[in-house]
């Protein structure tokens, strides 16, 4: 059985070949599928169809060097951002073709007969999962953390202790659709980076704790008003077949701006018990 050469370009061919200029079916976008007719299927991963009394078998394959007709199972960062850059959605998908008996039997090798974006693309591997979570920040949308200050009227002076700790949830469960199907997430969050709005930052290894506690503690050093906030870092695992993975990564997620304003420390005059 042959197999196609690959294009010098993901963009492979734009043309429409015997008629076939479709997108594809509502299914999984890879593998192969079978079906006499008139032109692609309307499910599964490819359509056949019969074209000049021709019946043809369809694959459709992520635009990654790895990926065949065969072999349509690897994701790249190249297949899901190609289509973006165009302003079209989906993932950018390789369709080969092959001819076929009417009984499904192949009589030829494959051709790359067009190059198309989809909505539908399953994965069919969790590494694959794991690309499209790490191609977008919105595809992992952990929780923002407010940054909560003490003094908690957000007003003290140059040189004060002000003590900061976010209200960062110690996990965070969400299922997130991601084209055509959904992934579920378990995160945590691994590390807090302080802006504290005066130029300066910090990072530490937990939200912080009210005052009394003295976990994050800034001075600030000038007068003025300042807009601090606290950017999270998470991971975790997500959930794919039934099997929990790692997502071997991780997103950062700024929190909302607070404010405090900081007044001069002005000395005075205490008389002694002779003034």
């Amino acid at each position: 059985m042959g197999t196609a050469t690959l294009p010098a370009s993901a963009d492979g061919p734009q043309d429409c070949d015997n008629g076939f200029c479709g997108d594809i079916g509502d299914g999984g976008a890879t593998g192969t599928v079978t079906t006499p007719g008139t032109g692609p299927g309307n499910g599964g991963g490819g359509g056949g169809g019969a074209s000049n009394g021709k019946h043809y078998q369809y694959s459709y394959v992520p635009t990654c060097w790895t990926n065949g007709p065969e072999n349509p199972d690897a994701l790249c960062m190249g297949a899901i951002m190609s289509c973006q850059a165009r302003g079209e959605t989906g993932i950018q998908m390789w369709v080969f073709r092959r001819e076929v008996t009417p009984a499904g039997v192949p009589i030829s090798g494959w051709d790359l007969v067009n190059t198309v974006c989809t909505n539908a693309y399953t994965p069919t591997s969790p590494a694959a999962v794991r690309t499209l979570l790490l191609s977008d920040s919105k595809f992992i949308p952990a929780p923002r953390s407010q940054t909560r200050i003490n003094p908690s009227n957000g007003r003290t002076v140059v040189n004060a202790e002000v003590v900061f700790s976010a209200d960062t949830p110690p996990s965070y469960s969400v299922d997130v659709p991601i084209l055509g199907f959904t992934v579920h997430l378990d995160l945590e969050p691994k590390h807090w980076d302080w802006h504290f709005g005066d130029g300066q930052s910090t990072g530490s290894e937990t939200a912080g704790r009210p005052y009394p506690a003295k976990d994050i503690v800034h001075r600030y050093r000038t007068k003025g008003a300042f807009a601090p906030y606290v950017t999270v870092t998470w991971g975790g695992t997500f959930t794919f077949n039934g099997v929990v993975y790692p997502i071997n990564g991780t997103t950062t997620v700024d929190g909302p701006a607070s404010a405090i304003t900081i007044a001069e420390a002005k000395g005075h005059l205490v008389g002694g018990p002779n003034g």
